[in-house]
């Protein structure tokens, strides 16, 4: 063989019927004995791959796939046809199934939803999205990018680390639900994207308590009051959080 061992990268999305390489033997002798065939005698169990038999050209023959089988060691035999007794000889093919942007990213879940108070600071962090894909290097890498659906832009996605971030002041909005939608796109080409629906409901805080209409209530009663029910006077307080307030009397 002209090389001891012979190395290749074949990308995954190759077609059928492509060259892969050439091995090429000599042989010293002349006429029959040195006419030389080549052979896979190992390495092949897949048949993706076949050897043409007169010209070394090695072919490949069906599809590859590079997340199921990222390598192939072949082992190759050239032979001559000499008599009584052909020679032969053997030589190692490492081919290498390089990646190809063939697998659409995900992200983890088909749906988002947080709570945040409405006394949320800005620029704080609500939640991290986070997505697989199957492809290895630059086609495996990630850009995210948020979309209000019917709602203001008031968050925002770091396009990298999927980080999501309040950008504007909530504390006086009216707004209870807000909906997004995020994408996820792959540096792969072509790019391949996915998507999922994000839902952020905001939440009063409580942070302030009741406060009566007066320090104190003063009622003067008779002693012949009758004590089923009767309406003795009304209290009344408010709060800045909540129009709902519960009233009751504790022992003092």
């Amino acid at each position: 063989f002209s090389q001891f061992n012979y190395s290749q990268n074949i990308s995954e999305s190759s077609s059928p019927g492509q060259v892969v390489l050439v091995v090429t033997a000599q042989d010293r002798d002349t006429g029959v004995s040195g006419v030389v065939d080549y052979a896979i005698i190992d390495g092949n169990h897949l048949e993706h791959f076949a050897v043409e038999e007169s010209t070394g050209e090695l072919v490949l023959i069906s599809a590859l796939d590079r997340e199921s089988v990222a390598s192939y060691s072949l082992l190759v035999r050239a032979s001559d046809s000499g008599l009584p007794f052909p020679c032969s000889n053997d030589t190692l093919v490492t081919l290498i199934v390089t990646d190809s942007n063939d697998n659409e990213p995900c992200l983890s879940r088909p749906f988002y939803s947080e709570t945040i108070p409405l006394s949320t600071p800005i620029n704080s962090l609500v939640l991290s999205i986070s997505s697989q894909d199957g492809d290895i290097g630059i086609n495996s890498d990630m850009l995210y990018s948020l979309h209000p659906v019917n709602s203001p832009p008031a968050f925002s996605i770091h396009p990298t680390s999927g980080d999501i971030t309040l950008t504007q002041n909530i504390s006086n909005s009216s707004i209870q639900v807000y909906h997004y939608l995020i994408w996820a796109v792959d540096k792969g080409t072509p790019p391949l994207s996915c998507s999922s629906f994000l839902t952020l409901y905001t939440l009063q805080q409580n942070v302030y308590s009741p406060i009566f209409d007066r320090s104190q209530y003063l009622l003067s009663i008779s002693e012949n009051v009758f004590t089923n029910n009767n309406t003795l006077t009304y209290v009344s307080a408010s709060d800045s959080d909540s129009e709902y307030i519960i009233y009751s009397i504790t022992p003092g």
